[in-house]
């Protein structure tokens, strides 16, 4: 009889960035790919040279869980087991490029990962002529060295369609304190209303434009009256134990920034933090053309670490932390402060 083989698709999540491979049946059955298809593949410009340019991305990885879930038909798959990836059919301008293997055409395929450590960032990148948008067709589908039937094709659109930037994590737990001293005051405050109201834009008090998007508005002006009643909250330490303590430990986990996983070549595990950020250049290749360092100290706003947790551009990748809600204010403040404090050891 033949096999039927499933393509199920997870609900949409906000930033989510693997395509998650499984099986139908435990220990067998057929591989499965676990994505929101109907999302589009979004490819940032990398440069342009004589008319053409490229753009890329690392993002969806390919990432095996090892949990089940069977009240979804979806198994881990066993350990030992070897999953590639095979090109059905690609758009000429298109190429998936996996550990340095160049994958364009049917039938070209390479080797994700074996089971338990399958976890591949490719890079997906398109070279079209200067000033050409567009979203152009890909399909593929997996297949194990034994024990599984190949996964149905599945089919995605990369884009280099730009898109729009999202709006930045508010940053400042005490609106109003202009001077960035800890406490809010009136007179700040009265001067922070006659920027709104001349137009002067934000510099005079970057604490008050809460959303990051260039005016102070109404809103924002409550809400600083509110933290003058109430006090601002008191700031958390800014050093490097702190933001061990209360920030890093939300991203060195399983899959993310532990010491096994080490996605993006970057560990916040204590003891080797410190030498993995300050001024190492990020993995991501449009934010080392940018000029960025994991942390410049002295210069949040030069540290990739600050802006991938604040809101990073889109060719930059996700925010962070990945598929969560923003750190709290007081907890950004901590890490741009020890990142102005020269990010001590």
């Amino acid at each position: 009889m033949m096999a039927v083989v499933l393509l199920v698709v997870a609900p949409a999540r906000a930033q989510h960035d693997h395509v998650d491979v499984y099986s139908s049946e435990p220990g067998g059955g057929e591989l499965v790919l676990d994505w929101d298809f109907d999302r589009r593949i979004q490819v940032f410009e990398t440069f342009c040279a004589a008319g053409l340019c490229l753009y890329g991305t690392i993002n969806p990885a390919f990432l095996a869980p090892e949990e089940d879930h069977p009240e979804r038909g979806l198994y881990a798959l066993e350990e030992g087991t070897r999953v590639s990836i095979e090109i059905v059919a690609a758009d000429a301008a298109l190429t998936l490029n996996i550990d340095g293997m160049r994958l364009r055409g049917p039938g070209d395929s390479a080797l994700l990962g074996t089971m338990p450590n399958i976890h591949n960032h490719p890079s997906w990148q398109l070279v079209v002529p200067e000033g050409t948008v567009g979203e152009y067709a890909i399909s593929y589908k997996v297949r194990a060295d034994a024990g599984y039937a190949d996964s149905q094709v599945a089919a995605s659109l990369v884009s280099n369609v730009p898109q729009a930037v999202a709006t930045p994590c508010p940053a400042s737990p005490c609106p109003g304190d202009c001077d960035d001293d800890g406490e809010a005051s009136a007179a700040e405050i009265a001067d922070a209303v006659e920027i709104a109201l001349a137009g002067a834009g934000v510099a005079g008090c970057p604490s008050m434009d809460r959303n990051a998007d260039g005016v102070i508005a109404i809103d924002e002006m409550v809400d600083a009256v509110d933290v003058l009643v109430r006090g601002c909250p008191e700031r958390l330490p800014a050093t490097l134990l702190g933001v061990q303590g209360f920030v890093f430990a939300s991203c060195a986990i399983p899959m993310c920034h532990d010491s096994v996983s080490a996605t993006g070549n970057l560990v916040f595990a204590a003891g080797v933090a410190h030498g993995e950020l300050v001024g190492v250049a990020p993995d991501v290749a449009a934010a080392r053309d940018a000029g960025l360092l994991r942390v410049v100290p002295g210069d949040p706003d030069s540290s990739f670490l600050y802006l991938k947790l604040v809101g990073p551009r889109p060719e930059w990748g996700s925010r962070m932390p990945l598929d969560a809600e923003c750190l709290l204010p007081e907890q950004l403040d901590q890490v741009r402060r020890w990142i102005l404090a020269g990010a001590p050891d």
